[in-house]
């Protein structure tokens, strides 16, 4: 039975590891032919259903992205109070790079 659900779980979404770990799945699963690979499938699918932390967790390409990314800012967005305390030489960066908010914080 073991090697029928290891492979039918990537298919069905079933974290392999967990799947095999519980109990009640795997004594839902003893009910079911391990040559029938549908039945097998069909019996990880409705684990997952009663139990959703036998889901996969994450992308099939590696553990699930989470947070901010590194190096970029939080907002790129110049807030009048900054605007107010920029030099003229970091006005004029401003007026290149982004005129609309320029605009908007000189008007």
């Amino acid at each position: 039975m073991q090697s029928a659900v290891i492979a039918a779980a990537p298919t069905a979404g079933a974290d392999i590891a967990r799947l095999l770990d519980s109990n009640s799945a795997m004594a839902q699963l003893a009910a079911v032919n391990p040559a029938d690979p549908v039945a097998v499938q069909a019996a990880i699918t409705a684990a997952i259903t009663a139990q959703p932390y036998l889901a996969a967790a994450g992308l099939p390409g590696g553990p699930q992205r989470g947070g901010a990314e590194f190096g970029t800012p939080a907002s790129t967005e110049v807030t009048a109070s900054q605007f107010a305390a920029m030099d003229y030489g970091a006005r004029a960066a401003l007026f290149e790079s982004d005129p609309d908010t320029y605009r908007r914080l000189a008007g």
